[in-house]
């Protein structure tokens, strides 16, 4: 009995050990050069009964101290209290503009720290004021109405359903009909904080790049279509401010920028759409007019997630922020499988995510493409900083957000298919969520 009785005790401590974890911790994103506390919270952790058994390490991921020294490979050891189920530290000055990791150790078995037992890491994030004061969302600059296949068709209010579900903060939804996107808009039943922006897809096949006109006043189309004269005028005197080699090539070059300066006259943003994609493996434009267009950097972003030739689209851009003024660039899947509607999206940091501000900061440059392959590492067009930050965000702070934006998206469905009562019910309830995560996981009050 006296081994069955070990055996069983024994099977208890390890079924006690495997339940432990770290459900939660905060805050996750600070702002560098202060003093942070942050919270561990665990469940079925045992070591918390013997607190004097744990060691809560500290490292900074550019290995640099608070005295400019390096880490070299040695931990901080910090300081902190048990209360019930949480562990808080003292305040600790966070310093640099990186990732900073604590880690929750035990001893191993020889009483040393060289593979010590982990009970839980806490990752966060250190910015300067200029960053931290703006909030990040994602979206998608460019979902249009219809997908290639015919089975694959969704009314639009399904499909705004379908990118909330996906996590999405804002998406741009497009069609070359700006009246239908506009209806679909404001048609859509629910209040919500998912901003839903009108785009207008602009181009005259062979004869101008692909453009995506977003939040124009009217419609561009519709004024190419009815003003063939001024149009013409238009390109005429673009044509005759160009100096470029190939003459071949200067109407479609005067044509692309005549039509970007009447999407910015519609205080629109001008984006340049997936250059090197097409039909039928013909580009829209060919590679000289592309390539003059791209280095005359008149369009407000280039869309380089996105469409079927992603490669091609983001070494344009590294080459154009190697030869010139850094271009703003931007991720929305456009006409593609439903299946791709999560692989090109936008992160943003702005004021909110109101129209105007989404816009605002993308003009500016606060933005990144980010292009996901499945089963693979993502890939983010973006400048050092920004592209570190967003990568921490897609990995730590986003998903804190699914599990609600899909359950909106889920009341959506229910309502809209069976006018669901408790589905109606349940929607109100999750209106501040995004709010309130924010102001969890991000040190406002500092």
């Amino acid at each position: 009995m006296k081994y069955i009785s070990l055996a069983f005790t024994i099977f208890v401590l390890a079924t006690q050990v495997s339940f432990s974890k770290l459900v939660d911790s905060w805050p996750l994103v600070v702002k560098q050069d202060s003093m942070v506390q942050f919270t561990f919270v665990l469940e079925e952790e045992p070591m918390l009964q013997t607190p004097e058994k744990l060691t809560l390490q500290y490292v900074q991921a550019d290995s640099v101290r608070e005295s400019g020294k390096a880490f070299g490979g040695a931990f901080n050891k910090i300081e902190f209290q048990i209360e019930g189920n949480k562990l808080i530290t003292k305040p600790i000055k966070i310093i640099g503009e990186t990732i900073h990791t604590l880690r929750l150790v035990s001893p191993d078995a020889q009483g040393k720290f060289r593979n010590p037992k982990v009970h839980g890491i806490h990752f966060a994030y250190s910015l300067a004021d200029d960053l931290f004061q703006l909030r990040p969302y994602r979206g998608s600059i460019h979902t249009v109405l219809n997908f290639p296949t015919e089975a694959e068709q969704l009314q639009p209010h399904k499909l705004i359903a379908q990118l909330r579900h996906l996590g999405y903060d804002f998406a741009c939804i497009a069609d070359n009909d700006l009246a239908k996107v506009k209806n679909a808009i404001v048609s859509f039943p629910f209040k919500t904080d998912f901003t839903l922006i009108p785009a207008e897809e602009v181009f005259i096949p062979g004869k101008s790049a692909k453009l995506l006109a977003i939040n124009p006043n009217t419609s561009v189309g519709k004024w190419i279509a009815g003003n063939p004269n001024e149009l013409q005028k238009a390109i005429e005197n673009e044509a005759n401010s160009l100096k470029i080699d190939s003459k071949e090539f200067t109407e479609q070059v005067a044509t692309t920028h005549a039509i970007i300066k009447k999407i910015k006259q519609e205080n629109a943003l001008a984006i340049l759409v997936h250059p090197n994609h097409g039909q039928d493996d013909f580009p829209y434009l060919p590679r000289p007019a592309l390539d003059v267009i791209l280095n005359a950097r008149q369009y407000d972003a280039l869309q380089v997630a996105g469409g079927q030739k992603v490669d091609l689209d983001f070494t344009d851009y590294f080459e154009l922020c190697a030869s010139g003024p850094r271009v703003p660039a931007v991720g929305g899947p456009g006409f593609v499988p439903q299946a791709d509607l999560a692989r090109s999206i936008t992160v943003v940091l702005a004021k909110s995510n109101s129209a105007s501000d989404l816009m605002s900061a993308i003009k500016s440059g606060h933005v990144a493409a980010v292009f996901q392959p499945p089963n693979t590492y993502r890939r983010i067009a973006a400048d050092f900083r920004l592209g570190h930050y967003f990568a921490f965000l897609l990995r730590y702070y986003f998903p804190k957000l699914n599990g609600t934006y899909r359950s909106e998206a889920d009341a959506f469905n229910k309502i809209l298919d069976a006018n669901d009562e408790q589905a109606k019910q349940l929607l109100p309830t999750l209106q501040n969520y995004v709010n309130a995560t924010y102001d969890k996981y991000f040190a406002v009050t500092q």
